[in-house]
């Protein structure tokens, strides 16, 4: 129906006009659809296409697409309603928007009240309240409704006789970008001005604890693009030291990746030092690292001075095995007494010298006169 045929037809109905100019972020024309459905085509002239490819809805209302944009421009009546909606189709991203124009030419001030509900159906905690005055009139809203599926303008002070919507327009995208110096890749974040931002997840770096952004991520989307960079703590790690029976050997504590300096080597009697397992790295690593002492037992000799008897044979073992004493040397006119010192039981540390002890032995001579006298 033409809208001045309309306009008499309605005289004796309070005729409020709106004209409603909505920024919305993200918009393409392929990404929403009004409610409710008009029985015809509003549109005023022929339309260039129809925004509502892949929409959910059904029915025949069309809108106009008036520039190389694609941004919106529809006069939309709506007989006898106070409610409009935006809505998002199933295949959309979440919208947002930010801004109201209205041009009321009703003769009286109009109240609105603007909420939202997300994918879930559940309402966003934003939600506002206000009055449209005579003439054109600009609503900044108080918040970005960010992520909405169904946006809900809903005039509360009477039902509309006509409603008229015109015009869509993108609201400033604005960039976030992460340098992570170094550590994991943190994908970038665009969004419309003033829109809330979630930081992403933190980054991980091989030896370095995150500490945060430089600068810090703002809490809503500002009018510019930002870089923000990655902000690390070298973490310190330690290498412990089993010296294994050796002399102590002190832990060292350093940063990761800085040089490391070997540790002086443990001692341990009777052993002689291979080194450590594993080898001390050059630097140090991840998580540190503990080391144990490698050994090798000594072996000493230890060497037997028969002093004028037998020969003994030296004996020569590992540092603290058992001794078997050797067989005793012998020697003509004498009795073999012991060892001086005495044989251990164990290989002593650098072995020993043992030197036989004797007890010469006494012997008679007799003598037979044969008759002679007694001797």
């Amino acid at each position: 129906m033409p809208y001045e045929s309309f306009k008499k037809e309605t005289k004796r109905v309070l005729l409020v006009v709106l004209f409603a100019l909505l920024t919305i972020e993200s918009i393409h024309a392929q990404d929403y659809f009004f409610a409710p459905n008009l029985a015809s085509n509003p549109c005023s002239t022929t339309p260039d296409s129809d925004v509502r490819v892949n929409a959910v809805h059904t029915g025949n209302w069309r809108s106009c697409v008036t520039n190389a944009n694609g941004d919106l421009s529809a006069d939309t009546t709506f007989p006898g309603q106070n409610r409009f909606e935006i809505r998002a189709n199933s295949t959309s991203t979440s919208l947002s928007i930010d801004k109201l124009i209205f041009n009321n030419q009703s003769g009286v001030a109009q109240n609105i009240s603007v909420s939202a509900v997300d994918s879930q159906n559940s309402p966003l905690p934003q939600n506002e309240s206000f009055s449209v005055g005579l003439g054109v009139q600009s609503i900044e809203l108080s918040n970005v409704y960010t992520g909405f599926k169904t946006l809900t303008i809903q005039i509360t002070s009477g039902n509309l006789t006509t409603f008229f919507f015109r015009g869509f327009s993108t609201v400033p995208q604005y960039t976030l970008t992460f340098d992570s110096d170094g550590g994991s890749s943190v994908s970038s974040i665009t969004q419309g001005l003033g829109s809330e931002i979630t930081a992403p997840a933190n980054p991980s770096k091989t030896g370095y604890s995150f500490v945060g952004w430089s600068p810090v991520i703002p809490a809503i989307m500002p009018a510019n693009n930002q870089t923000h960079t990655a902000q690390w703590m070298v973490n310190a790690y330690t290498l412990s030291f089993d010296s294994a029976g050796g002399s102590a050997v002190a832990d060292i504590t350093q940063d990761f990746g800085t040089n490391i300096t070997e540790p002086t080597a443990p001692t341990r009697i009777g052993y002689t030092f291979e080194g450590w397992n594993p080898p001390v790295p050059a630097t140090m690593p991840l998580n540190g690292s503990a080391h144990t002492a490698q050994w090798t037992v000594n072996a000493y000799t230890m060497s037997f001075d028969s002093a004028g008897g037998s020969t003994v044979a030296d004996i020569t073992q590992d540092f603290g095995t058992n001794i078997t004493e050797p067989t005793a040397p012998t020697r003509i006119g004498y009795t073999f007494e012991g060892w001086n010192p005495p044989v251990p039981a164990t290989m002593p540390l650098n072995g020993s010298a043992h030197t036989a002890q004797w007890t010469v032995n006494a012997y008679t001579m007799s003598f037979d006169s044969a008759g002679g006298s007694t001797v």
